[in-house]
C-alpha cells in the first residue's frame, strides 16, 4: 500500500508543498472503534493507513447529552486532542480535526449507550494553509479535483490548524497528489 509522501517540503513559509498517497476507504463509522462502552475510556490503537483523516463519533442507546476527548496525533506527526459535544442517538458527530493516529476515545457524561468512532471523507494537511495565501491543485486518478479546502485558521469553530481538504469526486480506490502554497499561521 502506498503511504503518504512528500516531497518540496516547505523551507519557507511561502513554499510549495507536494502530497500524493492513495485513498482506499471512503467513509466508515466504524472504522476506529465499534460497540465500545458509551461511558468509559477506550484505549485505541489506530493509524489511518493513508494520511491524517478527519473521524465521526456516533452514540447510541443513550439520549444523554456529553462529550468525546480524542487523543492521538495529527497530520503533522504532533500531539492533537480535541473535545467535542455529541448527543446521543442523534447521529453521527463530525469532528472537524484530521488525526494520523488515535490513542483514545473517553466519553464523558455518558451513563449507558454504545460508542462508534469512524473516519469520514476529509483529508488533513500537515502544512498550514491559510485563506488568501493557498493556492491547491489535486488531482485523483490524473483528473482535476479541486475540491473544498477548509482554511487551517486557529481560531474557534476551525479545529485543524492546517486546515482539511475534502474531494469533489471519490469513488473507490483513488491516488490523490495534492500541491499547494504552503505558509505558516
Amino acid at each position: 500500500m502506498l503511504v503518504a509522501q512528500w516531497a518540496g517540503q516547505p523551507a519557507t513559509k511561502t513554499d510549495f508543498a507536494y502530497h500524493r498517497f492513495l485513498a482506499t476507504e471512503l467513509v466508515d463509522t466504524t472504522a476506529i472503534l465499534a460497540a465500545a462502552d458509551a461511558t468509559v475510556a477506550s484505549t485505541v490503537a489506530y493509524t489511518c493507513p493513508e494520511t491524517a483523516r478527519c473521524l465521526t463519533v456516533d452514540i447510541t442507546g443513550s439520549a444523554e447529552v456529553g462529550t468525546v476527548v480524542i487523543v492521538g496525533t495529527g497530520g503533522d506527526g504532533k500531539p492533537l486532542t480535541v473535545t467535542e459535544d455529541v448527543t446521543g442517538n442523534a447521529g453521527p458527530v463530525n469532528i472537524e480535526a484530521a488525526f494520523w493516529t488515535v490513542e483514545s476515545v473517553t466519553p464523558v457524561g455518558f451513563t449507558g449507550g454504545v460508542m462508534d468512532v469512524g473516519i469520514q471523507d476529509k483529508f488533513g494537511l500537515p502544512f498550514s494553509c491559510v485563506i488568501g495565501k493557498c493556492v491547491m491543485v489535486a488531482l485523483s486518478n490524473k483528473a482535476n479535483d479541486s475540491g473544498g479546502i477548509v482554511y487551517g485558521l486557529d481560531t474557534a469553530g476551525i479545529l485543524d490548524p492546517n486546515g482539511l481538504w475534502k474531494p469533489a469526486t471519490w469513488a473507490g480506490t483513488a491516488i490523490f497528489e495534492i500541491v499547494y502554497l504552503a505558509t505558516e499561521i
